[in-house]
C-alpha cells in the first residue's frame, strides 16, 4: 500500500534477525526489529499524510459561478477634437419643382361683343401642378392660402380700337390691366403679370373688355392667350 522510498527494507519474516513478526496482524510478542520497522511505517505515513497536504491533488472543476452584478456606467469621456472638412460635393442639378403652377390657353376662337365684361374660356391645360385648375367654371382655385403670381395675355386681331383685361380674385376686379392702349390695324396684345396673396378655395379669373362695335373674334393659342398662375411663397 506505502511505497515511499524511505520505509525500511526488512520484511516481516518471523527471522529474529529481523522483524520476529511474519506480518502486521501476527499476534507474536515484536522483537527490537519489530519496533524498528512499526516506527519507520509510521514516519513514512506521516510524510505521504503530509505531502498531500502540501501538495493536495487537483480536484474537479467546479460549476460555472452566475454572472456578477453589472457595474455603474462610467463617465463619458471629453469630445473629441473635430475632423477635417471634406471636399466639397458636385453641384446638384437644380432646384425642386413647383408645388402649385398652373397655365391654361385657349385654341379656338371667342367673339366677344363691344362694351361687354367678359370672362375668358380656357379649354387647354399646359400644366396643373397641385390639381387646382376649375375647367367646369374656367377659373384656378387655391388648395392652400400663400402668395401666387399670376400672368395673362389676350390677342385682339385686326385691332383699330382700345382693350382692357384684368384679373379677378373671388368675382373682384384686384388688377387691372394698366398696358392698355389702341392698336394699330393689325392686333392688340395685351399682358400683364402681377403678385397676389390666396387663402385656400379663394379662385383667380380672367377677364376682358372691348370698345370696337360690334364685336370680335380673339385669336386662341397657346402664347397668343393664357392664363398662368403658380406660388411662389
Amino acid at each position: 500500500m506505502l511505497a515511499k522510498p524511505q520505509f525500511p527494507n526488512t520484511i516481516w519474516d518471523g527471522d529474529t534477525d529481523s522483524p520476529w513478526r511474519t506480518s502486521r496482524i501476527d499476534v507474536k510478542a515484536p522483537d527490537s526489529f519489530d519496533w524498528d520497522r512499526v516506527v519507520s511505517e509510521v514516519i513514512a505515513v506521516q510524510e505521504v499524510v503530509l505531502d498531500l497536504y502540501t501538495n493536495p491533488p487537483a480536484g474537479a472543476t467546479g460549476p460555472i459561478g452566475s454572472d456578477g452584478i453589472v457595474g455603474a456606467t462610467g463617465v463619458p469621456g471629453a469630445t473629441g477634437a473635430t475632423g477635417v472638412t471634406g471636399a466639397t460635393g458636385p453641384a446638384g442639378s437644380g432646384g425642386g419643382s413647383l408645388s402649385h403652377a398652373t397655365k391654361v390657353y385657349f385654341d379656338g376662337n371667342q367673339i366677344v361683343s363691344a362694351f361687354q365684361i367678359v370672362k375668358i374660356t380656357f379649354n387647354n391645360i399646359s400644366f396643373d401642378v397641385g390639381g387646382c385648375w376649375d375647367a367646369e367654371n374656367n377659373r384656378y382655385v387655391a388648395s392652400e392660402g400663400g402668395i401666387y403670381q399670376v400672368s395673362g395675355c389676350i390677342d385682339f386681331p385686326n385691332w383699330p380700337g382700345r382693350g382692357f383685361m384684368c384679373f379677378a380674385k373671388n368675382a373682384e376686379t384686384i388688377f387691372l390691366n394698366v398696358s392698355n392702349k389702341a392698336g394699330d390695324t393689325n392686333s392688340l396684345i395685351l399682358a400683364a403679370t402681377t403678385t397676389i396673396e390666396l387663402a385656400a378655395n379663394d379662385f383667380v379669373e380672367m377677364w376682358c373688355v372691348h370698345m370696337k362695335n360690334p364685336s370680335i373674334e380673339f385669336w386662341g393659342g397657346e402664347s397668343e392667350m393664357f392664363l398662368s398662375i403658380h406660388k411662389i411663397d
